[in-house]
């Protein structure tokens, strides 16, 4: 998502991968302003060391393949050599941050990155109606765990159709949370995953007054999971 980018499309695509996210939002910021200004009044909201998102023009080389020229008794041990073969105009991303200007994106935090990523393909037409996020909470301060959180059920609440499945490490972010939307996975004896609510384990009422969600889960762990899933089956 760092990268410069450019695209020979009309309308740029973000790659799997994040890639072409400078495109993208050029391509936003140009044609679809207020979307593009609702990203960012976004971002900040996450990531309040954030004052501007730009972009620089930049000339990127585009490499080829090319059989390389046979010379007897070379040093040269591959058939084939790396060649520009053209260059092409793109962009890339440049943040204001608090303190400091001009920072290019592969200087600052995964986390921001990631964050403007997942608010790109939210806010832009056509949106998914599910989103699949590994480890949420990745490269973000607990504060900002949270407020990403509540940035996503805004976003949820103004879009009912869009649906959010994540996973995470985090308590911090476990604690945002009601028990009933938690679910805890973990591996049995076989190595077959295994998953419960969090409000199934057998000591939740126990504790579910004095701790919260995160708390619970940090105590009780998972291995509560593979034995009830198990006793289930007998049943």
């Amino acid at each position: 998502m760092a990268e410069a980018s450019y695209s020979k499309e009309h309308r740029p695509d973000l790659g799997s991968d994040g890639m072409g996210l400078a495109s993208v939002l050029s391509e936003l910021a140009l044609n679809d302003p207020e979307t593009f200004s609702q990203i960012k009044d976004s971002l900040r909201s996450v990531i309040p060391t954030v004052k501007d998102v730009r972009f620089e023009r930049v000339e990127l080389p585009v490499y080829e393949q090319k059989p390389q020229v046979k010379i007897p008794y070379n040093s040269f041990d591959d058939d084939e050599v790396n060649m520009v073969v053209r260059r092409y105009w793109g962009h890339r991303l440049v943040f204001d941050m608090v303190g400091a200007k001009q920072i290019s994106a592969l200087q600052v935090s995964e986390g921001t990155l990631l964050v403007l990523g997942l608010l790109t393909v939210l806010f832009r037409s056509p949106r998914p109606n599910l989103i699949l996020l590994d480890n949420i909470d990745l490269s973000l301060h607990p504060r900002a765990q949270k407020d990403a959180l509540k940035l996503l059920r805004s976003i949820m609440s103004q879009y009912p159709s869009l649906q959010i499945l994540a996973t995470t490490h985090s308590p911090y972010l476990l604690d945002e949370l009601v028990p009933e939307e938690i679910r805890v996975t973990t591996l049995d004896s076989q190595g077959i995953a295994r998953c419960a609510g969090l409000s199934d384990s057998p000591e939740f009422e126990k504790w579910k007054n004095e701790m919260t969600p995160g708390e619970i889960w940090s105590v009780l762990g998972e291995s509560w999971v593979a034995s009830q899933k198990m006793q289930g089956r007998k049943a």
